[in-house]
């Protein structure tokens, strides 16, 4: 008891800038049910602009995320918290979304592997790239703060280098340029059709 009280002295007043981290640590310790960790990261106070280009937020995001991504799937959490300030709030909603339909289904069937868990879901090639490059922006060619940028992906294979185009779209908010979905460009038999939220949107 006495060594409970010691941590309560220290963790409490945290809960001055929320109860986050009492949250985690002491959830489970009280049978209560800890907060989902993404959903404190729907909106956080450091969040800043990323770029002030557009060309800037969507080359920052894949250097971030091509080497985290480790498999496919659904980002991590630790990857979900780096890549939150480069996205748009419907993006993220659609990732948790997808992330709480995953849990489901593991809950009601424990022995069977649930969607989201495998392939590249930020761009065509199902092994994902290796190498991202952003094309600056053509804004003749936008509707007025949505901005589609072109991006070329590169990957290794055995006896040659696996090129694509899929394309990034960004739009405006919190003052910023985020990005809001995918387009998958490959032309192959196995490639990812349509776009990012169309795919995390399946039931």
């Amino acid at each position: 008891m006495l060594q409970l009280t010691r941590m309560l002295i220290i963790v409490l007043p945290l809960c001055l800038t929320g109860c986050t981290v009492l949250d985690r640590v002491f959830g489970d310790f009280f049978g209560t049910e800890a907060r989902t960790p993404e959903l404190a990261y729907e909106v956080r106070p450091d969040m800043t602009c990323p770029s002030a280009s557009t060309q800037g937020t969507a080359q920052g995001f894949y250097n971030i995320y091509i080497p985290r991504r480790y498999g496919g799937g659904l980002p991590d959490e630790s990857l979900l918290f780096a890549i939150r300030p480069y996205i748009s709030d419907a993006l993220y909603r659609a990732l948790d979304q997808a992330k709480q339909r995953q849990r489901a289904q593991i809950a009601a069937n424990p022995g069977e592997k649930p969607d989201f868990t495998e392939g590249d879901l930020f761009s065509s090639l199902f092994e994902g790239p290796e190498r991202a490059v952003v094309i600056p922006e053509n804004k003749s060619a936008d509707t007025p703060g949505v901005v589609t940028l072109p991006v070329d992906f590169y990957r290794q294979e055995t006896e040659h280098v696996n090129k694509w185009e899929d394309a990034v779209v960004l739009v405006q908010e919190r003052g910023c340029w985020v990005i809001d979905d995918i387009r998958y460009g490959g032309n192959w038999t196995s490639s990812s059709d349509g776009t990012l939220r169309q795919v995390l949107s399946i039931p």
